[in-house]
């Protein structure tokens, strides 16, 4: 099958650490896999977590997390948590990343600020531009092209369709299956059609229910993703793998963004006169509906 091909191009390099755990995930029991899925997204800030803080972060016993880590086959939580710190603190290429101990930082500002920095070092260093470039071709080609994310997504799938809806000519954000134009989003998708999926943290079930419903009309998938840990992945054709940081209380979603920018840029170079031609467009709709107190002349 094309996409199963397809997808393993976009595949990054993934921490050892992460393989293991996600290589264990099938056999695990519910508590278990919801402390799997807490470190896979949390390399950075469940390093720096005890036994008891862990297991609230995570929504389960201390004596749960201890258990895992046997289960993974340390003699303990100190033995996991030492090869946990040392992933959180080495890049994909083996380059320090991690410079900011959050729960240490009294500058809420600079530590938000560092984290992104050291995601989008991550991204640069480990980008697949074989499996962007697809992206970008697929998107490009596309008849119609709806995007789509929920949750920690959510925003940033808005974001992609406003600056996607530049440069193509018929993008759609696609909230759900029960909003009330869904029907006519959906509809008559088919082989010609791309869908964009961000799809990160716990992967929202609304998420993976579009795009299984996607893939079987023959929509290619464009996934924006952090590990491929859930079976929907194998439906993309071509997975772009993005690693995303929590601090606090909420999610660094800064790599997505630049991802969904980036996508957005790359359709622009693949014809300049034609986005041109739209972005030119743009700007006099918005003339016309005073959407703005100053238009940009960019594409004059």
């Amino acid at each position: 099958m094309e996409n199963k091909e397809n997808q393993e191009i976009g595949i990054g390099k993934i921490p050892a650490f992460v393989r293991k755990i996600e290589a264990k995930i099938p056999e695990l029991s519910r508590q278990h896999k919801q402390v799997a899925n807490y470190l896979i997204h949390n390399l950075i800030h469940a390093s720096y977590l005890n036994t008891a803080q862990l297991a609230e972060e995570a929504g389960v016993s201390p004596a749960t997390v201890v258990r895992f880590a046997t289960e993974m086959g340390y003699k303990g939580f100190p033995d996991l948590k030492k090869e946990l710190r040392w992933t959180a603190q080495v890049s994909l290429e083996g380059k320090a990343v991690l410079e900011v101990d959050p729960q240490k930082s009294s500058n809420a500002l600079q530590t938000s600020i560092s984290v992104a920095q050291q995601m989008l070092q991550n991204l640069a260093e480990n980008r697949d531009d074989a499996a962007f470039s697809q992206a970008v071709n697929l998107i490009f080609q596309a008849r119609r092209v709806v995007v789509f994310g929920h949750k920690a997504s959510f925003g940033v799938a808005a974001h992609c369709a406003y600056v996607l809806s530049k440069v193509h000519s018929d993008v759609s954000h696609v909230l759900g299956t029960n909003s009330f134009d869904s029907f006519s989003k959906l509809d008559d998708l088919d082989y010609q059609d791309v869908a964009v999926v961000f799809m990160v943290i716990q992967y929202p079930t609304t998420t993976l229910n579009l795009m299984r419903m996607l893939a079987k009309r023959g929509v290619k998938i464009v996934l924006v993703s952090d590990f491929k840990t859930v079976p929907e992945a194998s439906l993309a054709s071509v997975a772009l793998l993005v690693s995303i940081s929590f601090v606090g209380c909420f999610d660094v979603v800064t790599p997505l963004l630049v991802v969904a920018d980036a996508l957005a840029y790359g359709v622009y170079r693949k014809d300049e006169e034609k986005a041109k031609r739209r972005l030119l467009r743009f700007n006099r709709f918005n003339e016309e509906d005073q959407a703005f107190r100053q238009i940009c002349r960019f594409a004059d």
